[in-house]
Order: C-alpha cells, then structure tokens, then sequence
C-alpha cells in the first residue's frame, strides 16, 4: 500500500511538473518593445508569442508621442514642407530591413528622414521592433499633388529561388497615399491611354502581372541577362467583371530607383485606363546595369490616380480602390558574356 502512494504521489508530481512547463510554454510573454527616437523613454508591451501572427506594419502620423495619425488630405501654404511621422512595425521574429521612399505626383523625390535627406533610406529593425522616424518633403510647387510615402522590406535579399520570388508578389511592401494642396489648385487631369495591346477574353487576369510575353499566364521571377543589354517586357493589367472603367498609373524601379517605362525616353509614368472587364498589356524596357550581380526589377501599378482618397478631412472615399501593388521582383542575374 506505502508504493502504491509513493508511485501515486509521484506520478501527481510528474503530472503538475508537465502541466506547468505546458502553461509555461503557452504563456510565456516576451518584450515587444516600441522605442521612441526623441526621448530616453522605452515603452514595452507584453505579449503570448504563440499568439502573435507574424507582419509588418507602415503607417503616418501628425505626432508620435502619444501616436496621432494623420488626415490624408493635407493642406499646406505656399513654401511650406509637408512634415509629420512615418511608423514602421517589424512585427516579425528576426531583424529586418526596410527602404523609404516617397513619389510626389508619381515621381520619386528626395525626403529627408530624422533630419537627413535622400532618395531612400535603409532603416533597420530589431524583432519585433517598432519605430517611429520624422519626415520631411520639401519644394512641392503649388497646386494639387498625389503624395505617396511607402517601404520596401528587405530590399536587398536576392535570393533566385522560384517560391521567394514568387511570394514578392503584391508583397513585401507598405504605403500611404495623400493628397497634398499648396495654397490652391484643381485635380490635375493626365491623359489616361487604352494599353496598346488587348488581351483575349479568356485571359484572367485582376490587377499585375509582368511577363516576358503580352497577355501572358506566366509568372516572370528571374532571368539571366548580359551587361547594358536592352531587355523587352510586357506590363499586363486586368480589370475585373465586377467594377467600371478602371484608371491607374505604371511606374516602375530598377534597384529601387525609379526608371522610365521605356529606355531612352523620358516616360516615367504611364496614365491608363481599361472599361469593365477588359485586359490589356503595356510595353516596357530597361538597359541593365554594367555591374554583374543581381538586379531587382519591380513595377507598380496604384488605381485611381488623381482622385481624392477623403471626401472630407477624415472621411475616406469609398468610391475609390486606392491599391498600391507591387510586382514580383524580377531577380535580373548579370552574368559575364
């Protein structure tokens, strides 16, 4: 009978010193820790790991401590910058990295960031690391613009395999877009163009796709390619049964630097438009670089350019889509010929 209670009690231990390493494991809360970068301050925040989804964050903001975010209408004076707060989430469980840019009326421009300006600025992020940087856009002439302040994450991973390249479409990339009024101005009207070539009806297609032939189904996510060469590529965009004439803006980035759709003009953007249902594809061309290495070819393609994204300060305009997608990054590998 005294082993039976001895066994007894030791198989309740045994079971207690389980059920806490199990409770343990479920609960265990690591530091998510946001820092701000003006003050000496460090907020934390604790969280389950187990009941945390992997992501990333971007956002803008007026302010940053406390958080205030931002009307995507902004109306500025003439000479004035347009400043506030980008907010970058590494909601992930390893270092990233991340690349700002920023596109005023579809261009790239220089922004400067905590103080220093660029065409793009590396910021790095520990897990689960959240950070708010200061932004600062100047020179915007007067009148009406479309404003967009966006990241790359890990822009430098250039990896050739098939599946990552495959996961970089309409990924792997965050942004806002404003609307920005300098003392007055009317919308700017673009000439919006039917793409040149159509694509049957059978071709499905809602939204991207680049393709090393028109109105084709297949994914494009490297290619081997010879120094200053000009390399031919097809933009395709489709419009969906379930929406009306849809307008949108191409644009797109060789190593993250805008280029123009066509090599040797001076076209960096491409105004269009395709009625309900339709598909069509756009030319495109670049020069590849002298250096061997890989390159990163991306475009991206934002839906109704030029409209208001708030009907009133605060008030989003549910009329509009206003998607900002980007392509599969297409790894372009420069070998010796």
């Amino acid at each position: 009978m005294k082993n039976k209670k001895v066994l007894l009690l030791f198989f309740l231990f045994f079971i207690g010193i389980i059920g806490y390493n199990f409770f343990q494991s479920i609960y265990t809360k690591p530091i998510y820790t946001i820092e701000f970068f003006k003050n000496d301050t460090i907020k934390s925040v604790e969280y389950s790991e187990n009941q945390v989804s992997e992501s990333f964050g971007f956002g803008v903001y007026r302010n940053y401590n406390p958080p205030v975010g931002m009307n995507l209408t902004q109306l500025l004076k003439e000479n004035e910058s347009f400043e506030g707060y980008i907010r970058i989430t590494n909601a992930i469980k390893r270092e990233n990295s991340y690349l700002v840019f920023a596109l005023v009326d579809y261009r790239m421009v220089p922004i400067f960031i905590n103080g220093t300006k660029n065409q793009t600025h590396l910021i790095n992020l520990d897990p689960m690391e959240d950070r708010f940087y200061s932004f600062k856009i100047d020179n915007l002439s007067n009148g009406y613009h479309d404003l967009i302040l966006g990241v790359f994450l890990n822009p430098y991973e250039h990896s050739l395999d098939k599946k990552y390249r495959l996961d970089t479409d309409f990924s792997l990339m965050g942004s806002t877009r404003l609307n920005i009024v300098v003392e007055n101005g009317s919308i700017p009207e673009p000439e919006f163009r039917k793409p040149e070539i159509f694509c049957e009806s059978s071709y499905v297609l809602e939204g991207l796709l680049v393709s090393k032939e028109p109105c084709s189904s297949k994914a494009w996510p490297t290619e081997n390619v010879t120094r200053k060469e000009a390399l031919d590529y097809f933009i395709n965009i489709g419009n969906s049964e379930q929406r009306n004439q849809r307008t949108f803006a191409v644009i797109q980035f060789l190593d993250y630097t805008q280029i123009p759709l066509i090599h040797n003009t001076s076209e960096y953007v491409y105004f269009g438009y395709l009625d309900k249902g339709k598909k069509g594809s756009i030319s495109a061309s670049t020069i590849i670089p002298d250096n061997t290495g890989i390159h990163e070819l991306i475009v991206i393609w934002i839906s109704d350019p030029y409209k208001r994204v708030e009907i009133s300060p605060g008030i989003r305009n549910k009329n509009i889509e206003g998607r900002i997608e980007p392509s599969i990054r297409v790894g372009l590998n420069v070998i010796e010929k």
